[in-house]
Parts: structure tokens; sequence; C-alpha cells
């Protein structure tokens, strides 16, 4: 079991469904995300993405994609700890670069990883 508690915990992102955290330690030189619902009583399809995201651990790349670490129930409900890459959420990236080229270059970038994502091989 991981504990989270010597994790100090600052919000990224939020929507209806989840809350993403950044967990960082003492010296902040590694940090974690942990991804948690977002409501005290999650819809079951909610809560089987969180399962589905950690069933596929073992086929994610750290260079490319946001690989999960440890399933952990927390508050009741399973959540996930994963590798923290830095960076921000595409959404974000987005309202951030309203100028084409810069929409462009983010878009290529996404399509490239996920091209390298080849479920079951």
């Amino acid at each position: 079991m991981t504990d989270l508690s010597a994790y100090s915990f600052e919000k990224l992102h939020e929507d209806h469904e989840y809350v993403v955290n950044r967990g960082t330690q003492g010296d902040a030189a590694t940090s974690v995300l942990l991804m948690e619902v977002a409501l005290e009583r999650p819809l079951q399809s909610t809560v089987d993405r969180i399962l589905h995201a950690y069933s596929l651990a073992g086929e994610l790349d750290p260079a490319w994609a946001v690989r999960p670490l440890a399933l952990l129930e927390h508050r009741g409900h399973p959540a996930l700890l994963l590798y923290d890459p830095g960076g921000t959420y595409l959404d974000d990236a987005l309202r951030a670069s309203p100028s084409l080229p810069a929409r462009v270059r983010l878009a290529i970038a996404s399509a490239r990883a996920l091209g390298r994502f080849t479920p079951g091989g």
C-alpha cells in the first residue's frame, strides 16, 4: 500500500468526473500525480475507466504517456498514482496557444504520441 501522507498535493485539473493533483515530497525533486474520482458517489463507468487505465500500465511507455504506478483506494474509491512527466493538460495548452501554428504543432505531437500506442502489441 502506498502511503500518501508524505506528499503535499496541489490540484492541477478537475472536471465533472476526475480530480488530478500533483504530489511532491520534501525537496520536490520528484513528483507523482494522483487521479481520483471527483464525486462522492461516482458513476460505475467513471470507476471502470480508472481500472481500465491501470490495466494498460504495462503497455505504456513513460517517454510518451503518463504511466500508472499504482492502483490505490482513496476516500473509498479506486484512484491512480501516476508517473509525473511534468507539463500541462492539453486543453490548458490549447487555451494558452491561440495561434494556428501553435495548435498545429500540438496536434502533430499528440498524433505522434498516439501513433506509438498499439494495444496488445
